[in-house]
């Protein structure tokens, strides 16, 4: 049993938006051009360079964070706000180029072991661009020998023993454009469509060797970065993944609850999350709800069933459903538009559907939910 939120809460409670980084390394480095780099990742961990300062221009132009490794793993730019030290474990020559190693990680508050708990271990690919040391995102390093395939407004970058399917390619951008009309979207955008071979390779590729999310389930994963029009998944979804697809129209309703833009992501289509339809969570849910106290009426603060059934798969959809079924497009664009902040999600639920107590309310909504069987939103 895990909080639904519990790594991001991890890490946000170790966020400080002016965290100051000590950064060090084991060994002698006595070589002058691996003491500029790392006189280089010290002062771009610290925030006293600017990535446009310290990037290649091929980042710069085409990357609107411009370091991709902040922006992922669902960090959403946050990576050098949280407290943590950072140790240069190994700065190796490549050709002309360098690949940098480091570990971030923090100090425990238990003094007596003095235990740390590791962030993450990062790689840094360094090039020589006009006389100068820059720093270029491992993501383009790393699949630099990836196949390439472009369909409609996708660019699809995969391993290249994935067997791409052009056929299935076609339905993600068909998909992309029936969900933008439906939605009444009008400025659709180029998203670029990572394949990796696993969750493992997926953290490779947004630039760590390790993240202290891994170790769950090493298929079931996938992330979409927002800023840069990225989705990133394995082939267990391949072309198709609608869920992070659908997580595109986030941006285009700020002011949508995020347990129902979570919610959508799973709900239309069937969508579903971690290889499973909505169905099978909402099930999961209700057995584990038998047999465990659930606060209902704090809703968005309950555990997950466990590492497959995140609470947000269950309440999320099941609210979709419910406010589709009593009054479709018109009122789900209504609370999509209305209900950033918790409290005013609440109550305009409460309002609309005459709720007494959240319990009765969804436990009504996911019986109707399996009576159901399906979703009511197809695009």
């Amino acid at each position: 049993m895990k909080n639904a939120i519990i790594f991001l809460t991890v890490l946000f409670a170790f966020c400080n938006l002016s965290a100051q980084h000590q950064v060090y390394q084991n060994f002698s480095l006595q070589d002058q051009e691996k003491e500029t780099i790392a006189q280089l990742i010290n002062e771009y961990i610290n925030g006293e360079i600017k990535p446009e300062q310290v990037f290649v221009d091929y980042d710069i132009k085409t990357f609107k964070s411009i370091d991709v490794a902040k922006e992922a793993l669902s960090l959403g730019g946050s990576l050098y706000n949280i407290t943590f030290d950072a140790n240069i474990l190994s700065i190796k020559k490549e050709g002309d180029n360098y690949m940098v190693e480091v570990m971030l990680y923090w100090h425990n508050p238990d003094t007596v072991s003095k235990s740390i708990t590791v962030l993450g271990i990062m790689d840094f690919w360094v090039i020589k661009e006009s006389s100068k040391w820059k720093i270029s995102n491992y993501l383009n390093y790393y699949s630099r020998q990836w196949s390439t395939t472009t369909v409609g407004n996708f660019k699809f970058i995969y391993f290249p023993e994935f067997p791409f399917d052009n056929h299935e390619a076609r339905k993600a951008v068909d998909f992309y454009k029936g969900l933008n009309d439906f939605f009444g979207i009008t400025q659709t955008e180029f998203l670029t469509y990572y394949i990796a071979q696993n969750c493992d390779d997926i953290s490779k590729l947004s630039g760590f060797e390790y993240f202290i999310s891994e170790g769950n389930n090493s298929n079931l994963c996938a992330f979409y970065d927002e800023k840069n029009s990225i989705i990133y998944t394995s082939p267990s979804e391949g072309e198709t993944h609608l869920h992070e697809i659908i997580h595109t129209i986030n941006k285009h309703f700020p002011t949508c609850n995020t347990m129902l833009k979570i919610g959508l992501s799973c709900y239309i289509n069937n969508a579903g999350s971690r290889g499973n339809d909505i169905m099978y969570h909402v099930k999961r849910f209700i057995d584990y709800a038998e047999t465990n106290n659930v606060d209902f009426e704090n809703f968005e603060n309950l555990e997950n069933v466990d590492e497959y059934t995140n609470i947000a798969y269950v309440i999320g959809p099941t609210l979709c459903n419910a406010i589709y079924r009593k009054g479709g497009k018109e009122l789900l664009l209504d609370f999509m538009n209305n209900t950033k902040d918790m409290n005013d999600f609440k109550a305009k639920l409460k309002k609309e559907f005459k709720i007494k107590d959240f319990k009765t309310f969804f436990k009504q909504e996911m019986s109707i939910c399996l009576k159901q069987g399906k979703s009511l939103i197809n695009i």
